[in-house]
């Protein structure tokens, strides 16, 4: 399953920040690889996934987005959120 199949499963991005506690364009932002989620919320996806969703998966998803906007990848795209 990749990270966009799940947030869709989990009812999209307004219900998945509801369960995570954070903002709604976080998770926009997510989907469209802008930034990547930090370590507590990664925590939080993968409970909430029951491991479905790994940091293998965030970050080739996170790539791929990356990628296509010819942008390099960096510490800094990490969310606070």
């Amino acid at each position: 399953m990749n990270f966009t199949d799940w947030i869709k499963k989990e009812g999209g991005p307004h219900s998945v920040s509801k369960k995570l506690k954070v903002s709604m364009r976080a998770v926009q932002y997510w989907c469209n690889g802008r930034i990547l989620p930090n370590l507590e919320t990664y925590l939080k996806i993968k409970k909430l996934s029951k491991g479905e969703v790994t940091p293998e998966i965030i970050y080739s998803h996170y790539k791929k987005k990356a990628i296509k906007k010819n942008k390099s990848v960096s510490a800094s795209d990490v969310s606070q959120a």
